[in-house]
């Protein structure tokens, strides 16, 4: 049997089909602190655009973001474009991808993003800039459904979105929508 490592996935069986359980013991409480690793910043926007953002302005949506905090850097958003998955607009040399609060999303830059990424990811994105958790759609595009490059809000044109609590990149870019829909984005230090 398959495991997703998403406890949110999108997708519904009807109440009828046969699921297994998480079991989990209960009536201890201990804190658990993450290891700060060195790494490049990883974030979800709590800013929501349309289809019609561009990448510039996408782009400078994440930047006023991180600046917001501050996260020291430069931010690009994980945008597809008709030429390119948004895996390209990174350079996988150099440090890995984390999320604010210190978790590696992959042990290394190339795992995330380069020719033969990890699947599934280490962890999932789900903070924003601040560090505060959260389950956001994300625009991310691919090379056929990308918003016209990102230039249009219009209902009869397609996007894709994927979901920041998941750990699989076929989750990432997840599923066809209108460009006139308003999703967060996924933004990373350059």
């Amino acid at each position: 049997m398959e495991s997703d490592s998403s406890f949110h996935t999108d997708n519904y069986s009807p109440c009828s089909a046969l699921s297994n359980l998480i079991c989990a013991e209960t009536g201890h409480v201990a804190p658990v602190t993450l290891p700060v690793v060195a790494g490049r910043n990883a974030f979800v926007t709590r800013g929501t655009v349309n289809g019609a953002i561009g990448l510039a302005g996408a782009d400078a949506l994440c930047q006023a973001e991180a600046d917001a905090v501050p996260l020291t850097g430069m931010y690009r958003a994980y945008l597809s474009t008709t030429t390119m998955l948004g895996d390209g607009r990174f350079s996988t040399t150099g440090l890995p991808w984390r999320r604010v609060d210190g978790a590696l999303l992959a042990a290394t830059a190339a795992q995330l993003f380069g020719p033969t990424p990890q699947d599934p990811w280490d962890t999932f994105i789900a903070r924003h800039a601040d560090g505060t958790e959260t389950n956001a759609r994300v625009w991310t595009g691919n090379t056929i459904d990308n918003c016209m490059n990102w230039s249009t809000a219009a209902a009869n044109v397609n996007g894709r979105w994927g979901g920041s609590q998941s750990t699989r990149r076929l989750r990432i870019i997840f599923a066809q929508t209108v460009c006139s829909s308003t999703y967060a984005l996924l933004c990373f230090q350059q």
